[in-house]
């Protein structure tokens, strides 16, 4: 019989309770009651965490492909070379992609997807994956807390529901040149990166610099040296190469424990390749597999993925605008859309200090957890800061420290 996996609330009690018995046990009284606090926070500290890596090393041992089966050895090293090292690997990639793999006379697509499948259900015999079917007050009794990747400013941070770029999710921001889209993703990256967090960056335009996150640190006091180790940047020129990477993602992140993922941007390559409305099938196709895969491993490594996208100007002179590229595709693909729109200069009071900064609208497009709600961003040498557009109109200042 399957063994029930603790939740991190239930883990937590046990700790508690290990710690309680423990004190209690004790004869010898240390002097006073601080050491005494002093000395139960540590052996908190040490439960919590050998609780930690026990459960680690308990969840390697059950994720591994060969507790699946029919499975083999040569099919499970056929699965390594695309990154799929691990049963959440399999349960969260795509019948084409593991058929191309491992695919012959004797293993069909349809072996391909059954594969899949089985890994989906073992995972949640295991308590990893939740059941089909939950009831919703379940759901929030059980709800997992989300990782969150500070941009920087608290501004920004609290646009995004407070903390940042949220974790098991997509965040797409799309407007035209010249808005801070590339900004917004520097300023996350060193951010991320000095909180010894890793980061992967994926760069399809050549617009990343070292020198601009060297600035960037400057500006903010930190640590330059550690946030340049803590960042890699993967520079891709072809779409292909694109796709291929993504495929092989779940790789990546297992040799380099990422927890942050930048594609800047997500539509570039495909909008110079694909012309014509001939090839616009291929290139939305290959645009569902991207995000498709980028979606899933968000979830299943639980990993945040930040994307930028370009926009196009409606050639409708009736519905006049910009929108984003890529269509429903990525629309309906991304968890969080932002839009960024031109402001033009826009003086503000910074330390103390007036000075005129580029500025945008920032406007929260669509969520399924955050509200509608519209800001002002502002460009600088210290990055992005966000300023309450209702306080701020083209006569008006605002203190902002």
């Amino acid at each position: 019989m399957a063994t029930k996996t603790k939740t991190r609330k239930e883990l937590l009690k046990d700790i508690e309770d290990q710690v309680i018995k423990q004190s209690s046990s004790t004869s010898t009284v240390i002097e006073g009651e601080n050491n005494n606090k002093e000395e139960l926070k540590e052996t908190k500290e040490s439960l919590e965490n050998k609780i930690d890596q026990e459960k680690e090393e308990r969840k390697k041992m059950e994720l591994r492909l060969e507790n699946l089966p029919r499975i083999g050895p040569i099919t499970i090293q056929k699965l390594r070379t695309i990154g799929i090292i691990d049963i959440w690997g399999l349960s969260s990639a795509s019948a084409r992609a593991v058929y191309d793999v491992i695919g012959s006379n004797t293993v069909t697509q349809q072996a391909c997807t059954n594969f899949i499948v089985s890994a989906h259900m073992y995972l949640e015999e295991k308590g990893y994956l939740k059941k089909p079917i939950i009831n919703s007050q379940f759901m929030l009794d059980n709800e997992v807390v989300r990782k969150r990747f500070s941009t920087g400013d608290k501004g920004l941070d609290n646009f995004f529901g407070g903390g940042g770029i949220e974790g098991r999710a997509m965040t797409e921001i799309y407007g035209k040149y010249q808005t801070g889209k590339t900004q917004i993703c520097f300023c996350t990256a060193a951010t991320t990166a000095q909180n010894d967090k890793r980061v992967l960056y994926i760069d399809t335009e050549n617009t990343y610099y070292a020198t601009r996150i060297q600035e960037i640190c400057e500006e903010k006091g930190y640590d330059s040296k550690k946030v340049h180790k803590n960042i890699d940047i993967m520079p891709v020129n072809s779409a292909s190469m694109l796709s291929k990477y993504v495929e092989e993602i779940r790789k990546y992140i297992n040799e380099n424990k990422y927890e942050l993922i930048i594609v800047d941007s997500i539509i570039a390559l495909h909008r110079a390749e694909f012309l014509g409305r001939g090839s616009l099938s291929d290139r939305q196709q290959e645009l569902a597999r991207i995000m498709g895969t980028l979606v899933k491993v968000a979830e299943a490594y639980d990993v945040a993925v930040l994307v930028t996208n370009q926009v196009l100007d409606s050639p409708d002179p009736l519905k006049p605008g910009s929108y984003a590229t890529g269509g429903n595709i990525i629309a309906h693909t991304s968890t969080h859309r932002v839009y960024l729109k031109s402001y033009g200069k826009k003086e503000v009071t910074i330390n103390g200090k007036k000075v005129k900064r580029d500025a945008s609208k920032i406007l929260m497009q669509d969520s399924p957890r955050y509200a509608r709600t519209e800001s002002l961003l502002t460009l600088g040498r210290d990055g992005v800061r966000v300023h309450d557009a209702a306080k701020l109109s083209n006569e008006e200042e605002e203190e902002y420290s």
